[in-house]
Parts: C-alpha cells; structure tokens; sequence
C-alpha cells in the first residue's frame, strides 16, 4: 500500500467502509470529512511544503468521483446551498492554483478547465442532477 499514490489510497479506504456499512451514521461523516478535505486542500499554496498532497488530474478525478459517490449516497445535492458554494470554491481554487503554479500555455489552460468541467459535471450527475 505504500508504493500507491495517496489518491487511491483514500478512495480504498473509503470503499473499504462503505463495504461493510452504507448506513446514514457511516455516510454522512464519511462525505463530510471527503467535501472538506478537498476544500482544505484547495487552500493549500506550497507544493514544496505539501507535496503529498500536490495531485494529478487522474487523482483529482479519482477524488471527486469518490466526493460525488459520497454526497449521492448521503442524498444530498450539489446545487443547494452550502453544498453548491464549497465546491465552486473547491474546484474554483483547484483552477486558478494550477494555472499560478505551472505557468500553463493557452492551450493547456483549455484542457484543464474541460477536465474541471468534467469533475463538476459528474458530481452533478452522480448527485441527480
């Protein structure tokens, strides 16, 4: 488990809880504690102090995949209020880090912000939207 990235590891241990209890109690701390971690590490503005937790656009995926599963399960939807505002903030921050810290070229910037995109569109559809 060690040579994996920490992105699947968090998405294992998720899966692995949620195997053995899907029940509102497990849940609900379960997606809270996913929407706030990637909100926290949104925040985060030294890849040199934080790199751990520096991630790819597969991770990131992976990452919000799992926060759309979490918030689907729990019932909730993610074009309501405070919902709908952390994760405009969370992808929001997520963009614009990425765009101040690798000094991308136009074209670059254009796929990264289809690839959010993308991150915002599954989490409304894997929410019911």
């Amino acid at each position: 488990m060690k040579n994996r990235d920490l992105a699947d590891q968090i998405v294992d241990a998720a899966n692995q809880i949620l195997l053995e209890d899907t029940s509102d109690e497990t849940v609900s701390p379960l997606s809270h504690a996913q929407i706030n971690m990637l909100n926290d590490i949104s925040y985060f503005r030294s890849k040199k102090r934080t790199s751990i937790l520096a991630f790819s656009r597969n991770e990131l995926l992976k990452l919000f995949e799992l926060e759309a599963k979490l918030v689907r399960m729990n019932n909730e939807t993610a074009v309501v209020r405070p919902l709908k505002g952390v994760l405009i903030t969370t992808i929001s921050n997520i963009y614009s880090k990425s765009l101040t810290f690798h000094n991308l070229t136009h074209r670059i910037r254009i796929i990264l912000h289809f690839c959010l995109a993308c991150c915002v569109d599954s989490l409304l559809v894997g929410c019911g939207r």
